[in-house]
């Protein structure tokens, strides 16, 4: 990095680790044979007590206006190949046959016939992902969170992220990000700490509601969707906690109970779905909409003027007052003489 050393050393700091800034190495780029060159490669090297890491730092952070990335010995928990499913090795190194996701055998792939866990279409399963599916939390649509305009659900969840971090200058720049994938990239500097683990998935659950309250789309996607099980569909084995792990058409033809994946978001959506159908008794998309209109309609007051929407949830009414009258007693005037 062209950034000085100072500013690599606060950088870290904001990690609560103690570092021996004397003894700060430079590294430099190596010439075909192997040698060192004078030029140097922009890589720092740090020297930290390893009682003093209370746990992993972060793989990606911020040093100024630069994404860096962190390594160091202990930080990654495994080196388990997702191709082949053996041991000792990443994916990136595997030369061997690609496995099944679902029964890790090879020799066929996930959601065919050959493989064991094989259901066949199953009509029940709605799979979603994508930028361009309503259902996905990179979907761009505008919607208000906590009173600020977001772009996406993922905007919103990274801000809260980074804000109950700590981290409000990340939290800034996360609702600023062109695009949901941008955010998410962002989202990988920052540093949790042990409560976010307990409140994540409720941070997200309220977020997903907003926006399916407000978004009259995506209200009638999820009307629409009836009592079908809803799942996130994503071809990759690291994404297990929140969708199925598999790509959408593995997922309807695999059976529900061995999907790889846990699928918190589309429990999340049909907890959503829920609270849609007992806050609107049974009525159709359409009529939601109506009763938006017509709750809007009766906000207004006599004047013309709307009341101030306070959150998407509640209006806060305040007394419309007449104008005052200034009303200021003046003498009679002198009569002439």
């Amino acid at each position: 990095m062209s950034y000085a050393d100072s500013e690599m050393v606060r950088t870290m700091k904001k990690f609560n680790v103690e570092i021996e800034e004397e003894i700060i190495k430079t590294d430099y780029f190596r010439n075909p044979s192997g040698g060192l060159t004078s030029y140097e490669s922009g890589d720092r090297y740090f020297y930290i007590e390893p009682d003093q890491l209370p746990r992993a730092l972060p793989r990606f952070t911020y040093c100024g206006s630069m994404m860096i990335r962190i390594f160091h010995r202990g930080q990654f928990k495994s080196n388990k190949c997702y191709n082949c499913y053996g041991e000792g090795h990443y994916t990136r190194q595997c030369k061997n046959e690609r496995a099944c996701r679902v029964c890790q055998v090879s020799g066929h792939m996930e959601g065919t016939p050959n493989c064991p866990e094989y259901s066949g279409p199953q009509p029940e399963v709605l799979p979603f992902g994508g930028k361009d599916d309503i259902f996905s939390n990179h979907y761009k649509c505008r919607f208000l969170h906590n009173h600020v305009p977001v772009d996406s659900v993922e905007h919103a969840y990274g801000h809260d992220m980074a804000r109950m971090n700590g981290d409000s200058d990340l939290a800034q720049k996360i609702l600023q990000a062109p695009t949901a994938r941008a955010a998410k990239e962002m989202m990988k500097c920052i540093q949790k700490i042990p409560e976010w683990e307990a409140e994540n998935e409720h941070v997200l659950a309220t977020i997903v509601e907003e926006k399916f309250e407000q978004v009259p789309a995506a209200t009638k996607a999820l009307w629409d969707s009836e009592d079908k099980i809803l799942v996130e569909a994503i071809d990759n084995p690291t994404e297990l906690l929140w969708s199925s792990g598999l790509s959408k058409e593995a997922t309807f033809n695999t059976k529900i109970d061995s999907w790889p994946g846990k699928n918190r978001m589309g429990r999340i959506l049909m907890n959503a779905r829920k609270k849609l159908r007992k806050d609107k008794k049974g009525g159709s998309p359409k009529l939601i909409r109506d009763v938006s209109h017509e709750r809007k309609r009766k906000e207004r007051n006599s004047d013309g003027s709307t009341a101030q929407m306070m959150s998407p949830a509640k209006v806060l009414k305040e007394p419309v007052l007449a104008p005052a009258k200034l009303v200021v007693n003046l003498p009679p005037p002198d009569k002439p003489k």
